[in-house]
């Protein structure tokens, strides 16, 4: 039980008078739980009592409050109320009620004067109700306490009546040593001096304060966010303040690293070469977030006016428009990155840019950036080696030109000077002048070494025109060979060469243009007696291997040197490159145009050869040849 400490020193002349009627504020709603309310006289007869209270104790109007079983009694405790002269009283007291039996209360008893007569107020508050709020009171506590909320209450004299332990932990000392202290001089030793007069001024007007300060809690580095608010209870004066600390380490250490990472970005883009600029969007606008030093000079802009600038209201109108339709382009077909072209028309200048879209998980903003490469110098270039194509090109179509009515031109006459020159041998062979058929022979010598060059010529131009095409049928491979050593028995005979022939059944007949066939073997042949040594030998061999049919002529000729191999495939070469050296006639065409036509047979010719040891050549031919 407590007392009050209020004692009634006096007590007024009573005088008769009428007590007051409750029957106007009889009228009056209830809430459900509105604690019961009765209201005494002096002689302890009931002559309120609402309607909680006529539901929880069956209490009725005009009987005396002994009609309450209670305990301790009521009528004695207000009885001793009035011998000891007390105006109030409130303890636990256990009652018999209307639908639960006993119950347990906490009855407070004030005693009032109501138009110059005493009347007895008696408040009844369940224990179970009070036991609840007590409940809900260490619930809180306990969430605070464990939650880790550094928290504490001051009153409106700025003294702290009530700390949470990681709020101790934090200033260092606990609520025994805290309480009653002013907040500013528990919080001096942490934040700045400004700071701390703004929260004396905030606490002597009752306003809100704010401020950010870094503390060392066991030898670790902690930021926290200092916030005081005024508390209001049901009315407009404040009772005291709740001030919190709440822990921004980690936002405070992502804020730096992202301005680490900025700083980092901003001299990164300033070491590099190529223009970069930096857009981000925003709803329907794009804002410019960056662009170095290459970009602000190639585009004559200065970057600390355009940055945070809407892109639309910068003088880069040209680049705007170019951007834009990049930005659909890539939004239309879901890329994250895409290139384009732009010619900056102030400067002239072409660039290749490279769009990249970055995008961020739970934000719509997208971040895009722009890469510049100047290729004026190479689209100047390209036009030029455009150029200098087109016309070699031309220079190329005049010269097969050239070269296929030269030679047509010279093979009409050569045919007929073959033909006069036969009838002029035949004559000369009858008459049996020696000196003349000598003379003869150099003569036709010469004109076949002459027509063979016209039919060379007329070759190279046929391949390099692309108008040679295969007419594939099939033939017998060691007739068509040994029509071709007989046609160079002559040849051969006069420099004493012999060769051997050897042949696999299996490559009897094959699939091949007999004409271009030909052509090939007889320069392949040609140039093994040409380069040949006197009475060296010539080896021919036909053979499959796997899905080829192969051809490999082998000499006993001077050889090759290793880096002329390639070089002797090419038009007009030979070993020995100048001609008022050479030791043997001829344009050096033949292997030209036995390597293009072997191709043409989609075939591969090989040339292996060590200087003297002679030379190999392997002609490899697919069985069957698909268009």
């Amino acid at each position: 039980m407590s007392i009050s400490d209020k004692n009634e020193n006096s007590k007024p002349e009573l005088t008769e008078k009428k007590i007051p009627s409750f029957s106007e504020f009889n009228m009056l709603k209830e809430f459900p739980n509105t604690k019961p309310l009765i209201f005494l006289d002096n002689d302890k007869k009931i002559i309120f009592v609402n309607k909680s209270a006529q539901a929880t104790f069956d209490a009725e109007t005009n009987k005396n409050i002994s009609t309450l079983k209670t305990v301790p009694q009521l009528d004695d405790v207000i009885s001793n109320m009035g011998e000891r002269g007390f105006c109030s009283f409130n303890f636990d007291i256990s009652i018999e009620t209307k639908s639960n039996g006993k119950e347990n209360y906490f009855v407070e008893i004030e005693k009032v004067l109501v138009e110059g007569i005493y009347l007895y107020l008696l408040s009844f508050t369940s224990l179970a109700e009070r036991n609840k709020i007590e409940e809900r009171i260490n619930s809180l506590h306990n969430a605070i306490e464990y939650g880790n909320v550094p928290l504490t209450i001051i009153n409106n004299k700025s003294q702290i009546t009530y700390t949470t332990t990681s709020l101790e932990s934090i200033v260092g000392s606990d609520i025994s040593r805290l309480y009653g202290k002013p907040i500013s001089d528990v919080l001096k030793p942490f934040i700045a001096e400004d700071s701390l007069d703004e929260l004396r001024t905030s606490l002597a007007e009752h306003k809100v304060w704010r401020a950010t300060s870094k503390v060392k809690v066991k030898q670790s580095d902690k930021w926290y966010e200092f916030l005081l608010n005024p508390i209001y209870i049901g009315s407009l004066k404040s009772n005291g303040f709740v001030l919190r600390l709440n822990d921004i380490t980690r936002y405070v250490e992502a804020t730096y690293e992202i301005k680490k990472n900025e700083r980092r970005q901003r001299a990164l883009l300033s070491n590099i070469s190529e223009p970069i600029l930096i857009l981000r969007e925003e709803k329907d606008s794009l804002y410019i977030e960056g662009a170095n030093d290459s970009f602000c000079e190639s585009f004559g802009v200065d970057s600390e006016k355009i940055v945070e600038l809407d892109f639309a209201d910068c003088v880069l109108t040209d680049l705007y428009e170019v951007i834009y339709t990049a930005i659909d382009r890539a939004t239309s077909e879901n890329r994250k990155s895409i290139r384009f072209r732009f010619t900056n028309k102030d400067t002239k200048r072409e660039y290749l840019c490279k769009f990249a879209i970055l995008t961020y998980e739970h934000f719509d903003n997208r971040t895009f950036i722009i890469s510049f490469f100047d290729i004026t110098t190479e689209v100047e270039n390209e036009k030029r080696l455009r150029a200098a194509y087109e016309k070699e090109l031309h220079l190329n179509k005049l010269k097969t030109t050239f070269l296929s009515n030269m030679s047509h031109e010279l093979r009409t006459p050569l045919n007929a000077v073959v033909g006069y020159s036969d009838l002029m041998r035949m004559e000369i062979e009858e008459s049996g002048n020696s000196g003349l058929k000598e003379l003869m022979g150099y003569l036709s010598e010469g004109i076949v070494r002459l027509k063979r060059f016209a039919d060379n010529i007329v070759d190279i131009a046929l391949i390099e025109a692309g108008e040679i095409k295969p007419d594939i049928r099939l033939i017998h491979l060691r007739e068509e060979i040994e029509k071709i050593l007989k046609e160079l028995d002559v040849f051969a005979k006069s420099r004493k060469i012999n060769y051997t022939l050897s042949f696999e059944d299996t490559c009897s007949f094959v699939e091949t243009d007999p004409e271009l066939m030909k052509k090939v073997f007889t320069e392949i042949i040609d140039n093994a007696i040409k380069y040949n040594i006197e009475n060296g030998l010539i080896e021919i061999r036909c053979y499959t291997f796997a899905n080829e049919w192969r051809v490999e002529v082998t000499d006993t000729g001077k050889g090759i040197a290793q880096n002329m191999l390639k070089e002797i495939l090419k038009p007009f070469t030979q070993e020995e490159s100048d001609g008022y050296k050479r030791n043997y006639e001829g344009l050096g065409l033949g292997l030209t145009i036995a390597n293009k036509l072997t191709e043409a047979l989609k075939g591969k010719l090989e040339i292996t050869s060590e200087l003297g040891k002679g030379t190999k050549v392997l002609l490899s031919f697919p069985i069957e040849i698909t268009s």
